[in-house]
């Protein structure tokens, strides 16, 4: 088989549970963009700087990202993050983007390095 038509072989499946995901009865939380985002403390995500998957601002970021952005918001968010709005073939746990603290509390957003699926965040406060 050729590398192509390998790589045809591997978009295709991966796109049938995408498929049924959306035509299933599931929340919208399941949609393609966010099933590997379920649990993004334990799958998705490293953390630098300081950060762990306990640190409040990144428990407020995935409490954003998963409960009130809708799923165009969040594929934004994918494609700020790491500079596409859709996982790769290898699903979003072969990104292994990182999210990494920017200073302490301060006025600036959050910044990203899209070559290194990197997202700066600072260390908002309370």
């Amino acid at each position: 088989m050729s590398a192509s038509r390998a790589a045809s072989a591997r978009s295709a499946a991966a796109a049938r549970p995408r498929m049924s995901a959306r035509h299933g009865s599931s929340s919208s939380l399941r949609s393609p963009t966010t099933l590997s985002l379920v649990q993004p403390g334990l799958y998705w995500s490293w953390y630098d700087g300081g950060f762990t998957r306990e640190t409040p601002v990144v428990q407020w970021l995935w409490s954003i990202v998963l409960h009130e952005l809708t799923p165009e918001d969040q594929r934004a968010f994918l494609a700020f993050f790491t500079g596409s709005d859709r996982s790769p073939i290898g699903g979003l746990g072969s990104l292994r983007p990182v999210i990494q603290r920017d200073g302490p509390d301060s006025d600036k957003l959050p910044t990203s390095h899209t070559c290194f699926n990197t997202m700066l965040l600072p260390g908002y406060s309370t």
